[in-house]
């Protein structure tokens, strides 16, 4: 009865939430791990035995492969290197692999981890903290908005591939819509030293179009015919793999919210609905959208979604904690290297380069003459309808606990909520007395906070 009323004092405090319990040791005088009739352990695992089954890889190389082709996709082949190209060339190198280690690395690693671990969608994955579900919705408005105009991008390759058949190619000869930038490749031109630009414009095309001048050096290893249709074959490939990721991403978010759906009642709806919106992309004033939307839907707007994730996992969930799940699933200890990247270097780095990015921000142009106004309105209402949804679904998770005093309300929607962990119910058996394990290992310990953070970091046991 005593256990029972502690319970229904810590409900009410908002204090029975797993953030707050997981300190409590729920072992008996006789070392026997035991659990309340009412505890955390038991709801959990009749939600999830309640819950409709959980695709699952058959094996790790199954995983991989799906994370190579949702990872390597048209801004690889296609952006970056148009990218680098206004950048500085081969400068651009070094502060992009500077920013690999730094940033995408742990970036990446820190979303496969929560993913994994929690089983869940990029919505559900923030039970771990609920007021920053926003960010999980924030990401699903920007995914759906990057799906809409990607196919449009492959019906583009699929064009340039069949094209690639023809006797003629059709990029071979200028049009005048075209403008004075396009360079007819039939065209003789006489070279010096100073025209170097132009020499590699020749190179370019006569690689691309197949030229006899260029294609007596490679027909030692192969065709240059050949080559462009792999080529175009390639980015049809890959935009593939990242469309199924993206909408496979969409799906599965629909599916947590009404999971009394049958999948093939979310997918053909969809498909349907991203097919119609698609087809405003490949209308002729498809590309001056594509350009709004990719701009101020999926661009501008990954800065202040990777900050917050950041911020959200490592400062509210808690570095520690998330350690502690890394290291139950994988059964290893991350490096230093990791740890700190998480905790400052790459926060810091995200929220620099957002700062840099709003100081240095210039009028969006197409095709070199400035958008007009209505077009920048529509810009920022798509911009606004995704960054809206952090503080919206932050003022939610406080709603729902105001009865409780502001502090406790405060921490109750911050704190992992009962579903957070992982999907299975035996794992989430052996995660609960881990958990357990390592909360009495804390109350043990009597060095400053700021020294326990220093030796966390350092991969050293605090004491």
């Amino acid at each position: 009865m005593h256990a029972i009323k502690v319970l229904r004092e810590k409900k009410e405090l908002g204090l029975d939430n797993v953030v707050f319990q997981i300190d409590e040791s729920h072992v008996g005088n006789s070392e026997t791990r035991c659990y309340f009739e009412n505890s955390t352990a038991v709801l959990n695992e009749q939600v999830i035995d309640s819950s409709k089954e959980h695709a699952t890889w058959n094996n790790s190389v199954e995983f991989l492969m799906s994370c190579i082709a949702v990872s390597v996709g048209f801004g690889n082949i296609w952006r970056f290197p148009f990218t680098a190209y206004e950048n500085g060339g081969g400068a651009f190198l070094i502060p992009y692999v500077v920013l690999l280690f730094l940033v995408g690395k742990p970036f990446y690693f820190l979303e496969m981890i929560i993913g994994q671990f929690s089983g869940s969608s990029s919505v559900k994955v923030w039970n771990m903290s609920p007021s920053f579900v926003g960010v999980g919705w924030a990401q699903f408005c920007s995914t759906v908005a990057l799906a809409t105009y990607y196919s449009s991008l492959m019906a583009l390759t699929l064009y340039y591939l069949i094209a690639s058949f023809s006797a003629e190619l059709p990029w071979a000869t200028c049009l005048k819509e075209w403008g004075d930038a396009c360079v007819d490749s039939s065209t003789k031109r006489n070279h010096n030293a100073n025209n170097a630009t132009e020499g590699n414009i020749d190179i370019l095309n006569n690689f691309l179009n197949g030229s006899n001048k260029f294609q007596s050096s490679a027909e030692l290893y192969f065709s240059m015919t050949a080559i462009r249709r792999a080529f175009f074959f390639m980015m049809f490939v890959l935009g593939v793999g990242s469309a199924v990721g993206m909408t496979t991403g969409i799906i599965t978010v629909i599916n947590e919210q009404f999971p009394n759906l049958k999948t093939w009642q979310i997918v053909v709806p969809t498909c349907l609905l991203g097919f119609s919106i698609g087809t405003v992309y490949v209308t002729p004033g498809g590309q001056f959208i594509l350009t709004l939307v990719d701009y101020y839907g999926t661009s501008f707007v990954v800065f202040i979604l990777a900050s917050f994730e950041m911020t959200g996992v490592i400062w509210f969930y808690g570095l520690e904690n998330f350690l502690e799940d890394l290291e139950f699933m994988l059964d290893r200890k991350p490096s230093v290297y990791w740890r700190i990247c998480w905790f400052i270097v790459t926060p810091f780095i995200l929220i620099t380069i957002f700062i840099y990015t709003i100081a240095t921000l210039t009028p969006l142009t197409y095709g070199g003459t400035l958008l007009p106004g209505y077009a920048h309105a529509i810009g920022w209402t798509i911009f606004g309808i995704g960054i809206v949804q952090i503080p919206l679904w932050m003022l939610i998770a406080m709603l729902k606990n105001r009865k409780l005093p502001f502090i406790q309300m405060l921490k109750r929607a911050f704190a992992p909520v009962n579903e957070w962990g992982p999907r299975e119910v035996q794992q989430r058996k052996d995660w609960r007395i881990f958990k357990e394990e390592r909360a009495r290992d804390r109350e043990k310990r009597i060095q400053p906070i700021w020294k326990q953070i220093l030796y966390v970091l350092l991969n050293m046991k605090p004491i």
